[in-house]
């Protein structure tokens, strides 16, 4: 009986209880304007939180696949956290974004076993259905591609799966492999296309500079955005490859940048839009072609090889004569060099003036063979005349992972300027602006076989020459390089990558 009264007196005390408190909260006033803007911010945040997602879903490689079943070592897709100085936070409403990527994807008309020895995968049928897996994976909204062959056999119908259009050539109807730009066609569309055939591009009328015949092209595709105004332009070329002809990649170059600003006097509609100048530059960052671009200063040691590879090679004067041979025969059409033609020869030759091509002991890709110093009329530029190039039509240029790979501590060790373990303190009475010119903070490698390891695969901003809007380029993600370790003894190699070069890709906004 106790029992059940002490149950009784608290149940009834928990009903007073309960009661005063229902009492309590009917007493608390409570502003509805106030309860709609909470639930209005809890809103917004959590559609930003979303969008946020979704965006980060759309530029991060799909990691469904293993690396076993790709075939090759993946990367992380990696965030700058901390902006650049001159950097400033873009409204979603304005900002533009581009994702691109430059890989050369090594021909297989050029695989050689002499160049790659040790090499596990040189057959089309190991590198081919790796090669078509590196996009897909990585996701790019532009790619600009070099040493592009088997387009019709594999390369087309593989983008065009993967949801690309493309732009490819090889220039001339004999080169057996060629440039390809490729942009999704879900974001993009073509709006002017170029092939810039760099033995024939001209200084000024009747002359064009040209030191040797190299066949080497550039290819500029203009894209406008589906979803908004403006657009792009993006440039890619892959430069003569011979390690001292220093002259003739500056040459080159400055020919690209100004066919760069003549597109945009063509082009009104192009005139303001960014232009992504990417490729295998076949330069070193310690190269004076690089300081040239990034505005740097030339020391002593750069002048002299841009001066003493100011020689002209024999192709160059074989190939006027078979012009001059056919414009007097009015035959018409290309006249190419053979592909074999590009390496040198040993054997002594005379040019038809009684003087000798220089015939150098050495190594050839270390010496200048098959030249004679240039004369007047052979119209080859002056550093000088190089240096007005670059500063008229390159004026603002920068190397994207050159001022922003350094931004990522984790990739310590993994520059140019420390390479062969050279410590970060190797330049300490230079300024950090001064390291970002000379390209301390490039990848380390972009290129490792047995044979050679460099870093030759640039992304370079060119901003427009005239517009009245201040547009910065914003680096917002790098893909980084493989540690050297991880690419022993050399590429190409089955489950590490399919090419001699690694792929190299930013995501960029303005």
């Amino acid at each position: 009986m106790s029992s059940i009264t002490n149950h009784d007196e608290q149940a009834s005390q928990s009903a007073e209880t309960v009661a005063a408190a229902a009492s309590s909260k009917k007493a608390v006033y409570v502003d509805p304007e106030v309860v709609q803007k909470r639930r209005e911010e809890k809103a917004a945040k959590k559609a930003k939180q979303q969008a946020e997602a979704a965006i980060a879903k759309q530029h991060e490689p799909d990691t469904d696949n293993t690396k076993e079943e790709l075939g090759f070592l993946t990367r992380e897709f990696m965030r700058l956290d901390s902006p650049a100085a001159s950097e400033k936070p873009l409204s979603n409403v304005c900002k533009k974004t581009v994702k691109l990527m430059t890989w050369n994807m090594l021909a297989q008309a050029l695989v050689r076993r002499t160049l790659f020895p040790g090499s596990d995968m040189l057959k089309w049928k190991d590198r081919g259905p790796v090669l078509s897996q590196v996009l897909p994976y990585y996701s790019p909204s532009v790619a600009c591609l070099q040493e592009v062959d088997k387009w019709d056999e594999a390369h087309a119908e593989e983008l065009s799966k993967a949801g690309y259009d493309t732009a490819y050539t090889t220039g001339y109807p004999a080169k057996l492999h060629g440039l390809c730009i490729a942009w999704k066609r879900e974001q993009y569309e073509e709006v002017k296309r170029r092939c810039i055939k760099l033995d024939d591009a001209q200084y000024e009328p009747g002359r064009t500079g040209c030191s040797r015949a190299t066949r080497n092209i550039g290819l500029l595709v203009a894209l406008r955005f589906k979803d908004r105004e403006d657009g792009i332009i993006v440039v890619t070329q892959h430069l003569f490859w011979h390690a001292r002809h220093h002259y003739e990649r500056a040459r080159q170059i400055a020919f690209l940048l100004r066919e760069i600003h003549r597109f945009r006097e063509e082009h009104a509609i192009c005139r303001s839009w960014p232009c992504f100048f990417a490729g295998d530059f076949n330069i070193q960052p310690s190269e004076g072609s690089y300081r040239l671009l990034t505005g740097a200063s030339l020391v002593k040691e750069q002048e002299d090889s841009l001066s003493l590879s100011t020689v002209v090679h024999r192709s160059l004067d074989e190939h006027k004569a078979r012009l001059a041979s056919a414009a007097e025969s009015d035959q018409a059409g290309d006249h190419d060099i053979k592909e074999d033609d590009e390496n040198d020869s040993s054997t002594p030759t005379e040019n038809g003036t009684g003087e000798v091509y220089a015939q150098p002991d050495g190594d050839e890709d270390r010496v200048l063979k098959n030249t004679r110093p240039a004369r007047p009329e052979d119209g080859l530029m002056s550093l000088d005349e190089l240096k007005s190039v670059y500063e008229k039509y390159g004026k603002g240029a920068f190397s994207v992972y050159g001022h922003n790979y350094g931004r990522l501590e984790k990739e310590t060790g993994n520059w140019y300027g420390e390479r062969d373990g050279k410590p970060a303190t190797a330049l300490e009475s230079s300024t950090k602006q001064q390291r970002v010119l000379e390209g301390y903070y490039e990848p380390a490698w972009t290129n490792v076989t047995p044979l050679w390891r460099c870093t030759l695969d640039y992304i370079f901003v060119v901003p427009p020459q005239d517009t009245t809007s201040d547009t910065p380029i914003n680096v917002t993600h790098l893909l980084p390089t493989h540690r050297l370790e991880d690419l022993e003894p050399g590429l190409p190699r089955k489950g590490k990558e399919p090419s001699d070069h690694v792929p190299i890709m930013a995501q960029m906004e303005w």
